[in-house]
């Protein structure tokens, strides 16, 4: 059985170690299994230069002895310490040398578009290994068995040909009914105890993952999926991933109201691969606490149906026109000032129903455009229409004279963005100008004239007679 061995009175379990490692090192031992080897000189090399290293870095802690939070996390990266020193010896350089020249480590560095030389790898091949070597033997002493599982995941990993990773996002000012919901390629999900702790900083040893402040409101539930690209792909396609925590985030919006963001995305190999990092957001946004984000369980069906169905197979290349809508609700629906989150739903519903020949004239036709295309009644159309005009001139108030809106005001827009940019989606329109071509239709207006030339609306918002 391996020993979880403890240092300085701190339990190697306490660390957030990739799931199953030291699961695996005792089944692996405790069975009697034998290491299969594709090419038993690097597996010997390897195995030689870990043990070699973690002796180095033995000294290195015994000598330096650690704070009193020392977790076998923060080994690896005090490990780095003595890393350049030890590529250098003299009595490793030869060893190195050896094994750069493996068809697996030609392979492995290769395929990422590295030059076989020593610093790549180190850092590809060596370093990953004497990490997860600590996280399995849970200390520094040299344990063959969780070697053997360590190399035998190299192994594997290099004829994958592919990296996989753990993307984790803590999300602010959301909560949830559930223990855990599962929206392919996403879960949502609540925060096990030890990552509450770790997430929200109440450590006494700042993580470099996470940003240095910590949460207004704590965190309680997490925002994860996994990620693969193949070696082809190199450098990993990092910002594909990162924009789709984005979209799946803007489809919670459009489902219901509540204000919930993220700003950084925990990054972990799930593979026998590289280290973990942190990724965060171009702009920290802080969300708004009195709009709280409350996923129910009978959300969810809803939730599932507007990203699989409609918004999970528009993220591509292609930009759907209605992007930059939904790039200003997405922003709007958390702003602090009612005033700017009011200038930014009209924005969107602008490039929605706006033409170019709007620009600098927001016509009475815009209007009529968002009461059509939303409602069917004609009563419900005759108050959206004259809500929407009022919420216009309360825009124009706030850009030319800076006055505040009335309450309410704020409100109407976000529920009707929200109303448009939904149908929008579910009817999938190819181009604004179709939309716009189809409810501008006879059939569409039922008897609304079709010139709407004869009024226009003043960037205040006040009626202006104009003669044909």
């Amino acid at each position: 059985m391996i020993r979880k061995i403890s240092y300085e009175g701190v339990d190697a379990s306490a660390c957030l170690e990739p799931r199953g490692l030291v699961e695996r090192t005792a089944h692996y031992w405790e069975s009697g299994l034998r290491p299969t080897m594709a090419d038993a000189v690097l597996h010997d090399g390897l195995r030689d230069l870990t043990r070699r290293y973690l002796l180095v870095l033995s000294e290195v802690v015994h000598g330096r002895p650690p704070p009193a939070n020392f977790t076998w996390g923060s080994v690896a990266d005090y490990g780095i310490v003595p890393l350049h020193s030890f590529v250098t010896d003299p009595a490793n350089g030869p060893l190195i040398a050896t094994l750069q020249e493996r068809d697996e480590v030609a392979t492995l560095l290769g395929g990422k578009g590295l030059v076989v030389v020593p610093m790549p790898f180190v850092y590809k091949i060596l370093w990953p290994m004497v990490t997860r070597q600590l996280k399995l033997q849970g200390g520094l002493e040299f344990n063959d068995a969780a070697f053997e599982v360590n190399y035998q995941e190299f192994e594997a990993y290099v004829r994958s040909a592919e990296d996989r990773y753990l993307f984790t996002a803590p999300l602010g000012n959301f909560g949830m009914e559930s223990m855990t919901v599962s929206i392919d390629p996403f879960t949502i999900r609540r925060m096990k105890n030890e990552e509450f702790a770790w997430y929200n900083g109440f450590t006494t040893e700042q993580s470099s993952l996470l940003p240095p402040a910590r949460p207004v409101t704590p965190y309680v539930c997490v925002l994860e999926r996994e990620g693969t690209a193949t070696r082809k792909e190199q450098p990993f396609p990092l910002s594909r991933f990162q924009e789709s925590f984005w979209w799946f985030l803007a489809t919670m919006k459009l489902l219901k109201q509540g204000s919930v963001t993220y700003n950084t995305i925990v990054v972990r190999p799930l593979s026998w691969t590289g280290m973990s990092f942190g990724v965060g957001t171009a702009h920290s946004k802080e969300v708004m606490l009195e709009k709280p984000y409350t996923l129910r369980n009978d959300d969810v069906p809803e939730l599932q149906r507007l990203w699989s169905e409609f918004i999970s197979p528009m993220i591509g290349p292609q930009t759907p026109f209605w992007k930059i809508a939904l790039q200003r609700f997405y922003d709007a629906v958390d702003r602090h000032r009612s005033e700017e989150a009011l200038v930014d739903f009209w924005i969107a519903c602008e490039s929605l129903f706006g033409e170019d020949n709007d620009i600098g004239e927001l016509t009475y036709r815009l209007s009529l455009r968002m009461a059509h295309f939303i409602e069917t009644d004609p009563i419900a159309r005759q108050r959206i229409r004259e809500a929407a005009i009022k919420a216009y001139r309360a825009r124009g108030r706030v850009v030319h004279a800076g006055k505040p809106i009335e309450a309410d005001q704020g409100a109407f827009m976000e529920d009707i963005t929200r109303k448009a940019l939904r149908k929008c989606i579910f009817s999938r329109y190819e181009s604004r100008k179709k939309m716009v071509a189809e409810v501008e239709g006879v059939n569409q207006w039922r008897g609304v004239p079709c010139q709407m030339t004869a009024q226009r609306i003043r960037e205040d918002g006040s009626m202006v007679s104009r003669r044909p």
